[in-house]
Order: structure tokens, then sequence, then C-alpha cells
């Protein structure tokens, strides 16, 4: 049943005209839901329903489930025998309804400093390590030459519809509120072995001086349907 008042419409049921596919409000209308997820969108499984993105450089992004500002990375970070936050890793996020897969994925620079360079990485959801989620990088061979310097990727899958929560291994049965993801990281050895982030050495066929000595990391956090 509907009613229709000079300022407003009731109703239990609203449904587009027959064969048009839409309902037309008159410019500068528009409708407004009590509910904010009386509007909701339906997603096909295996969907993405949005996608994160930016340099680490200190700007705001905006996508559906609100505006997040990225950290600013402006330095190289040295790596010390103790586990500390990797700068430029760090986001505190809330999915939109309906994601049943968080993807993480952050890309930076290593340069190794001391022999071939070894690092560990733990990854963070609030104040859980994520087990699987460990990773060490000795980018080769033993060399003494210190020259290996690249990008490296970390990406993790955290699931949103578990059976039961497991925060150690990234499984939740909902996630509706905001969590901080990051990653830690330290080096094998304070004497040898030694690695730093963000950092160019090479440029043009010799060593890379400012401002292309600072390689800025990229962060992108995708959620799944």
């Amino acid at each position: 049943m509907s009613t229709l008042t000079a300022n407003a419409i009731e109703t239990n049921s609203l449904q587009a005209e027959s064969g048009t596919g839409e309902i037309a409000l008159p410019t500068g209308h528009k409708i407004v839901a009590a509910d904010a997820g009386a509007f909701e969108q339906p997603y096909s499984p295996g969907q993405i329903i949005e996608v994160l993105a930016g340099v680490c450089d200190g700007r705001s992004v905006t996508v559906g489930s609100g505006t997040y500002t990225f950290p600013n990375v402006t330095a190289v970070l040295q790596l010390t025998t103790s586990y500390q936050d990797v700068t430029g890793s760090e986001m505190t996020y809330t999915p939109p309804s309906g994601t049943t897969t968080v993807v993480y994925k952050f890309i930076w620079q290593i340069d190794c400093t001391g022999y071939s360079g070894i690092s560990h990485y733990r990854f963070y959801i609030d104040t859980d390590e994520v087990i699987p989620a460990y990773r060490s990088i000795a980018p080769g061979e033993y060399v003494s030459s210190a020259q290996h310097n690249a990008p490296e990727v970390f990406e993790w899958m955290i699931q949103c519809n578990a059976a039961s929560s497991s925060p150690t291994y990234g499984k939740f049965t909902s996630w509706t509120s905001a969590k901080t993801l990051k990653l830690q990281a330290r080096e094998y050895d304070g004497s040898s072995y030694q690695q730093a982030l963000h950092q160019n050495v090479w440029r043009d066929g010799g060593g890379a001086s400012a401002p292309y000595n600072l390689a800025v990391p990229v962060l992108t956090i995708t959620a799944i349907a």
C-alpha cells in the first residue's frame, strides 16, 4: 500500500515502470534511505567490490567504504636486528558489506648493504601475527659485493567468511570494523647481511642521488565478494 502526499511517498514496495527499467525523479530530488543498507548492491562470488590503491606519499583516496590516507614515506628505512614497522605498510581498513576476502599487497624496494643481505618479515592484523604469512628474503647466493637492489612484493589473502575466527591464520567469521594491517621486518645480522628498505642505489649507469635514491612503496587493498 502506498500513500502520496504533497511532500512524501510512503510505500512498502517501489518498482520501476514495466518496460523502462528505471525510476525517474525530477531534477534536484533524490531518494534517501533511513537504513544505509537498503540499497545494498548484490555482488557475484569472486567479484571485486573495491580496490584501495595508492603510492605511500601521504595521499588520500576515497573508495566505497570510506576515505583513507596513505602513509607518507620520506626516508630510507635501515633494518636492525629488532623487528620494526615497515614504513608505508600500515593501513587501517574496513571492507564494504559483502566482502569475503581482503587481499593485502605491498611493493617496496630492498637494498643489500652487507654481503648478500637477509631479512625477515612478519604480517600483522591488529596485534596478531599471521603465522603462515611469515617470510624471509635472501636475494641470492652469498656475495661480498652487496650489489642487490630490487623491488619485492608481499601479498596475503584474509578470509572474512570463515567458519570460525583464527586471527593468527588470517581468518575471520566477519569483518565489520576497522582492522590495522602492516608488516614488520628485521635483518639477519647487525654486522653482516644487512638490508635497507626504500632505497635505490643505481641510476643510468651510475649511482642514484637525491631525489632518485628514495623508492617510495605502493600499497593496494582489494575487497572481493
